[in-house]
């Protein structure tokens, strides 16, 4: 176990990176041999959770500066956080009280950051409102809300234990409605009445809950039995007997005396023998650069000609190329490639807010765009509420006395955008979806019928990754929705506090484009492959079918090889040709692995279950048992720890082996790593009915 200067400036920088990730934090006392630091020593009721500073958590913190000193004058302290009114943590102090739900599956506890504490677990939620903390909603089980401050890793626990981490932090699930029904804090409520009547019917739930808080805090079971018999005859009307009294205290007392008062939030990892492995969460890699051949032909020759003066990332700059130009070469030119490909894509810049000058790349675009059609704004569709709406508008569009099909639909807030898609009833994402592939969209109802059949429709968005995280829900990662998009990371590449105009920047660079336009618009005609394209094609589509891909990228990559296939029709009618050339396959492939990229460093390189990712980190140690694994990682359902196990299974990542107890007797089941495989969940298991392929004609 980490100790001295290394565990102090641990606990500095942990403190540090949760105040620039916006928690406010304040130092804590910490134990030295077993012992609080306080003044208090021994005698502390709370020996390693008490704050350092004068007022507690009111002076929590976000400032660097101030929470850098704090740690300087006191190396060591453990950390406090306090808790935001958005946040709710689920306290299960013991695996009796986990049992719970898998007893009452009415009362589910849906995957989140969790992290096992000394004897129990801890589930972190979000909430719309503030939730208040509750002790004893049921047994062994409380509620941290508003107005509590969490003990946060890499604090020491007074016994010298580490809390683990199950899952990461950057995925925090909505609270269940169990948590915020009947707990939402009143903000206009009036103070507790603490010297109210106990009226008969709560007089045993009061006390237990009064004891309890008791024992929490360190009280033996002689001073919580002395603090009931005084509040039983202050307040129960009518007062339980004094033997009544002493089974609540003897009852409360049973438990340790001294369970986490308040939630845990795990940042840290540990291996075998209690070493710190890793700080916050493991370090994300941005993902490796584009490769160059994604900027073929005039598309790279003008993000080129601007990327050394502009602050926005090549790669931002190419994907709004991209998805202003498919947009406006409309249906007329479409290629087999297991059906009928256009060549609208849905492109979208994920960054951070202003960091990733998604706004940046976005506006250059639109000024060279601009240059090749002046008209472009004509096209544009500025925000949807619903399908209907993208109906409706391509209805007026054909309705023209010059008929137009196409449209880009400009999404700047695509948080928003998800935000609609996942309401129930709602139909914008089937109607993307469709719109994506080129089927008719709308609805015929019985007493009338609104339906585009023919339509170009081409999307360019921005959206952080934490609003991609939090607002694209599993429905929409696996019903195609997601995956009809390409998600490129994108930030900031220098300052440039002055930037020149565009204009002068592309003079000429974007007439090859206005070209290609005139020649798409004006014909309709199919494309096709040249021959050493067709021969690279089929060997990247055996390629790819030969390594599938797992678990979050599965879902949000799905539609890979058409976006290869559509992105080289782009890059083919920018280059005014009718026939997809090896440079255009290769620009195309190079965008969209980029794309898969940026898709494992948002999502993780998981797969797709947080409880299976979980043992999978702890297979690379050795076999599990079955029944120990499910208590440790707090997995609250005997079918939910199945499902994790059996995915890890049909991956070829594990495998679950039937131990036999000599002379007879119950066995045990083991679940045991397959090493060849586990190397990354992204890799390609045995292939048990290998795919005979066969090369077009």
């Amino acid at each position: 176990m980490i100790e001295g200067t290394a565990s102090s400036d641990l606990l500095r920088r942990a403190a540090l990176a949760y105040a620039e990730a916006g928690w406010a934090v304040f130092p804590l006392h910490s134990p030295v041999k077993g012992v609080c630091d306080c003044r208090d020593g021994t005698r502390c009721i709370a020996p390693a959770k008490h704050p350092w500073t004068r007022h507690g958590f009111k002076e929590a913190s976000t400032s660097l500066s101030v929470v850098d000193a704090w740690w300087r004058e006191h190396p060591g302290a453990n950390i406090g956080i306090v808790l935001p009114a958005d946040i709710v943590a689920v306290d299960i102090d013991s695996p009796d009280a986990l049992d719970y739900f898998d007893q009452h599956p009415d009362w589910d506890l849906p995957e989140t950051w969790n992290v096992t504490t000394g004897k129990g677990w801890h589930y972190i939620y979000r909430c719309e409102q503030p939730v208040k903390g509750t002790t004893g909603i049921l047994p062994g089980i409380d509620l941290r809300g508003l107005g509590n401050y969490l003990v946060a890793p890499p604090s020491l626990h007074i016994s010298g234990v580490r809390y683990r981490q199950n899952s990461s932090m950057r995925h925090i699930a909505p609270a269940p409605n169990w948590v915020t029904n009947g707990h939402v804090k009143d903000a206009d409520a009036g103070p507790v009445n603490e010297d109210a009547p106990i009226p008969e019917g709560k007089r045993n739930d009061t006390l237990a809950s009064l004891g309890g808080a008791m024992r929490r805090y360190g009280a033996n079971e002689s001073t919580i039995l002395a603090a009931l018999l005084a509040e039983n005859q202050r307040r129960v009307r009518p007062p339980l007997s004094k033997d009544e009294v002493e089974t609540i205290a003897h009852s409360v007392a049973s438990y340790a005396p001294e369970p986490e008062p308040f939630a845990i939030l795990g940042v840290i990892s540990t291996n075998a023998d209690g070493e710190i492995e890793t700080l916050l969460e493991p370090e994300q890699t941005w993902p490796d650069a584009i490769s160059q051949d994604a900027f073929h032909g005039p598309l790279g020759a003008l993000v080129h000609a601007v990327e050394d003066y502009t602050e926005a990332d090549p790669v931002g700059l190419l994907g709004g190329l991209l998805a202003y130009y498919s947009g406006l070469v409309g249906g007329r030119r479409t290629i087999h490639a297991g059906n009928w490909q256009q060549a609208n894509l849905y492109i979208a810049l994920v960054g951070d807010t202003s960091y990733g000058r998604k706004g940046v790349a976005d506006g250059v675009a639109r000024q060279i765009i601009e240059l090749l059609e002046p008209d472009y704004r004509s096209f544009l569709v500025p925000g949807l509420g619903s399908g209907e709406a993208i109906v409706g508008h391509m209805a007026r569009l054909r309705d023209r006395p010059i008929p137009e099909d196409r449209a880009i639909i400009r999404a700047s807030e695509l948080g928003g955008l998800l935000t609609v898609a996942s309401r129930e009833g709602n139909n914008l994402s089937s109607t993307l979806r469709d719109a994506w592939d080129n089927v008719p969209i709308g609805r015929v109802l019985a007493d009338r019928e609104k339906r585009v059949d023919h339509h170009h429709i081409a999307l360019i968005g921005h959206v952080t990754p934490e609003e991609l995280l939090n607002k694209l829900n599993a429905v929409e990662r696996a019903n195609g929705f997601a995956n009809r998009f390409l998600w490129l990371c994108v930030r900031r590449t220098k300052l440039l506090p002055n930037p020149p105009p565009v204009r002068d920047l592309v003079d000429g660079l974007w007439q090859p484009l206005h070209d290609g336009l005139l020649d798409v618009t004006r014909t309709e005609s199919p494309m096709h492959w040249s021959a050493d394209a067709l021969s690279v094609w089929e060997d990247y589509y055996r390629e790819r079918a030969q390594q599938p891909v797992y678990g979050a990228a599965r879902a949000l990559t799905a539609r890979h090889l058409s976006q290869v296939v559509r992105l080289g029709m782009v890059y083919a009618i920018a280059d005014s040709s009718d026939t997809i050339e090896v440079t255009h396959l290769a620009a195309g492939r190079a965008v969209a692995e980029y794309g898969e990229r940026s898709v494992r460093y948002i999502f993780g390189d998981s797969t797709g279950n947080g409880d299976a990712d979980a043992m999978l980190r702890l297979l690379h140690r050795g076999p599990l048992r079955w029944d120990e694994t499910r208590r440790s990682l707090g997995i609250p359902r005997a079918s939910q720890m199945d499902e994790a196990v059996r995915l890890l299974e049909r991956l070829g990542l594990a495998s679950i082996i039937e131990i036999q107890r000599e002379g007879g007797g119950r066995g045990r089941r083991e679940i045991r790593a397959n090493l060849t495989n586990i190397t990354k969940v992204t890799g390609a298991p045995p292939t048990q009915n290998p795919i005979s392929f066969v090369s077009t004609p």
